[in-house]
């Protein structure tokens, strides 16, 4: 929901034990806060064409945890990406579209290696590809090395 008053959202969480639900949690969209330029407001993200993050079988089968930002495109992530917050990404590579989650994590890549992007601490792959997931693995692991070498 959305308080066109203050510009604040709230959107809401389901906490699930072993596939049942156990309550609701009312939680900020970050998406819709408005808030002063210096609070941070760290932003995991989840790039995936088909699964969403808050599903409980996604969260058993692939490790969401519900409180990721479901991003579908590159261009999405980039978005979130270039506004220096984001400190958590979890790759798919088919993404249904041209570019795919290892074009992102190659582009993460060269910004690592020119010093333009901050350290992302957490990256992660769900893609059920395993070559895209190889491809995305060893771009990640190069990140890591250009941001702690240089």
């Amino acid at each position: 929901m959305y308080d066109h008053e203050t510009g604040n959202g709230m959107i809401g969480s389901r906490v699930y034990e072993d596939g049942i639900l156990v309550r609701d949690i009312a939680v900020p969209d970050r998406r819709l806060l408005i808030t002063h330029p210096l609070v941070f407001y760290p932003i995991k993200l989840w790039l995936d064409d088909e699964r969403n993050p808050e599903d409980p079988i996604t969260q058993q089968k692939f490790g969401s945890n519900g409180d990721e930002i479901w991003v579908k495109t590159v261009e999405e992530a980039k978005k979130y990406i270039l506004q220096g917050k984001v400190v958590s990404i979890s790759f798919d590579h088919d993404l249904g579209t041209e570019l795919t989650g290892y074009d992102l994590a190659k582009w993460i890549e060269e910004r690592a290696f020119d010093k333009s992007l901050k350290l992302i601490p957490i990256m992660r792959v769900h893609s059920q590809n395993v070559i895209g997931a190889k491809n995305i693995l060893t771009s990640i692991s190069k990140c890591y090395e250009y941001w702690t070498n240089n």
